[in-house]
């Protein structure tokens, strides 16, 4: 996903916009002004007062961050509001104001959504958005689509350390494989490389396991850094995972800076408002097709 879901995040926004709604409910039920109804709270305890205020705001900034703790924060919310709302309604039955104050089509209405809103968070596309940070592409660091040609060493019996790429302990030093690569795009701490001159379909590329020291220039500065090669597929570049050094991270946050700056093409893409509205009113047509738009669009678990 390049961006939050829209259904989480109006759901989201929902429930942080909930104690307006509640105010406003409330008043018109009891038939109080809100100066008398926030004058009702000077003598309620700080449990009923962040019930009424806080309770659900927290629950929609949870489920608007999207992390693992989202879920039990929001469900832990569900079901505080849910008692609290039953502890309510016992009160106002045991005082016989219930047929007076709200109507039965009120709390049959309150019942239903929350059942729905329980249920579609229980939904294992919705719960996999919260539970599987790496379809949270959003979150990822921001990667740099730009063609550099560099100058790599692939280097033979070599371990990565925190100080680099080192040779693995007892072996000796054999012969380095020197070749010209393009650099296809680059984050703080990962690349795509593929061997450059020739065609990918015509070489065997690069092998998982094996490390390049690489030298480059962008910018008009020069730039040295270590990787390791974790992942291939035939006919596509090879990533690479960076092995920094502090002087090659240092380096590479200033490049960081230096592509914000420059406005580089990057991946995930940077939302303005346009884009957003732009793409809000994409999924409302979605939604008018079929009630599929409702749920997160996942990868598929490969």
């Amino acid at each position: 996903m390049l961006r939050r879901p829209w259904p989480i995040v109006i759901l989201a926004l929902l429930q942080i916009l909930t104690p307006i709604a509640n105010i406003g409910m409330n008043s018109w039920l009891f038939h109080v002004s809100l100066t008398e109804f926030f004058a009702s709270f000077r003598h309620t305890s700080f449990f009923e007062i962040y019930q009424t205020f806080l309770l659900m705001p927290v629950a929609g900034i949870a489920l608007f961050a999207m992390k693992k703790w989202s879920y039990p924060v929001f469900l832990t919310s569900w079901i505080v509001g849910v008692l609290g709302n039953a502890q309510a309604w016992r009160q106002m039955i045991g005082a016989n104001l219930a047929h007076s104050f709200a109507p039965t089509w009120l709390l049959l209405l309150m019942i239903v959504l929350n059942l729905a809103l329980l249920i579609y968070f229980m939904l294992p596309s919705v719960r996999d958005a919260y539970y599987r940070p790496n379809i949270r592409w959003w979150e990822n660091q921001p990667r740099y689509m730009m063609a550099i040609q560099a100058h790599a060493v692939l280097k033979t019996n070599a371990v990565a350390t925190e100080g680099g790429v080192a040779l693995a302990d007892g072996a000796a030093a054999t012969p380095s494989e020197q070749i010209e690569v393009l650099i296809e795009n680059l984050s703080q701490d990962g690349m795509k490389v593929a061997p450059h001159g020739a065609e990918l379909s015509e070489t065997k590329g690069f092998e998982p396991g094996q490390h390049l020291s690489l030298s480059f220039r962008v910018i008009d500065h020069a730039y040295e850094v270590q990787g390791k090669v974790v992942h291939t597929d035939p006919g596509k570049a090879s990533g690479l995972v960076l092995v920094h050094t502090s002087e090659s991270r240092a380096a590479f946050k200033f490049m960081m800076r230096e592509f914000r700056a420059m406005k580089i093409e990057r991946r995930p893409k940077v939302f303005t408002f346009e884009d957003s509205w732009e793409d809000f009113k994409l999924w409302l047509i979605s939604f008018k097709k079929g009630p599929s738009a409702l749920l997160p669009e996942l990868p598929r678990k490969k």
